[in-house]
């Protein structure tokens, strides 16, 4: 891939991040609370802010006594959490869990009673280090939920909560086989990546099996529907080129899961099969790698002889 390509890549991917970060919060399709409390549950999900060290009884927030309420948020699809921002009374401990079948939960974060800035009143807090409210001990790492669910747990017995934001990107149930797209120009569809087949060792870069091309500036995307775990990988290409295959659990960032060199394999000529499954007969310590969590796999070659071409990717 040349260096225009490369810098209009990375510009691409770059916009891609900002559209990504500016995106709205996730409207919740229901809020319900249990227990005594004043206000309607809704108010935490109207979009509104109060002031900072506003009253903890203004009649924007949702507040309550007693240690036993809490409030139930359904995002209305499975979606990867990425952070959320909230605002509640300064001086209380709350807890936010969440669930991705609304029957078990699990904690995402603590918020203590001196947790922000403000020493009175209502306190805007975020996990996201970019908000000018950002609090360190409410970042957390991506989680896939639902539902999520507020209470407190410790405080002056004056509790409330103004507004709680979820920021995400929805997360599709897998079935049958991944999705593939293709950008470029190549030959084949490119659901052949997936279709379980590959070809004799060493058959013909140009065999009806394979998804082949010249332009080093294709590439091809894997959606799996949902983030799930990779442990190993089987990949079938031609054997006198580099190949690259990238994770990203979001579709945006993509890290490097491992190369392919022409070196690799066993193969002097056409296809040639590799695997990072050290059971398996093509097992190519060169492409081993830890186990990772990803939705979307990228493949593209990088260096070769302007043949490029392959059969089969199967992650595991």
């Amino acid at each position: 891939m040349n260096r225009h390509l490369r810098l209009s890549g990375l510009m691409i991917m770059g916009l891609a991040f900002l559209v990504l970060a500016a995106a709205p919060p996730v409207k919740p399709v229901t809020v319900k609370g249990s227990g005594l409390f004043s206000q309607d549950a809704r108010l935490m999900a109207d979009g509104v802010f109060v002031g900072q060290e506003d009253a903890w009884d203004d009649p924007r927030c949702v507040h309550w006594t007693d240690l036993d309420v809490a409030f139930t948020l359904d995002l209305g699809a499975a979606l990867q959490l990425n952070e959320i921002t909230l605002q509640v009374d300064n001086n209380d401990v709350y807890r936010l869990e969440y669930s991705a079948d609304g029957r078990n939960y699990s904690l995402l974060f603590t918020i203590p009673a001196d947790a922000g800035e403000i020493e009175n009143g209502m306190d805007t807090l975020s996990s996201d280090a970019d908000h000018p409210d950002f609090v360190p001990v409410l970042d957390f790492k991506p989680v896939v939920a639902r539902y999520l669910r507020l209470q407190a747990v410790e405080g002056d017995d004056a509790y409330s909560v103004a507004e709680i934001q979820a920021f995400g990107t929805p997360v599709e149930a897998a079935t049958g086989r991944p999705a593939v797209k293709g950008y470029g120009t190549f030959a084949n569809n490119p659901s052949l990546l997936v279709d379980g087949k590959i070809v004799e060792e060493g058959a013909t870069w140009t065999d009806d099996q394979t998804v082949h091309w010249s332009d080093p500036a294709v590439y091809f995307i894997i959606d799996y529907g949902k983030i799930r775990p990779i442990f190993d990988v089987m990949i079938q290409v031609d054997n006198n080129d580099d190949y690259i295959v990238d994770y990203s659990v979001d579709g945006v960032k993509y890290t490097r899961l491992f190369a392919v060199s022409q070196d690799d394999g066993n193969v002097p000529d056409g296809m040639d099969t590799m695997s990072s499954l050290d059971a398996h007969p093509a097992y190519e310590p060169k492409i081993d790698f830890k186990p990772v969590r990803a939705r979307f796999l990228k493949v593209y070659a990088v260096v070769g002889d302007g043949m490029y071409a392959i059969t089969e990717i199967n992650a595991r």
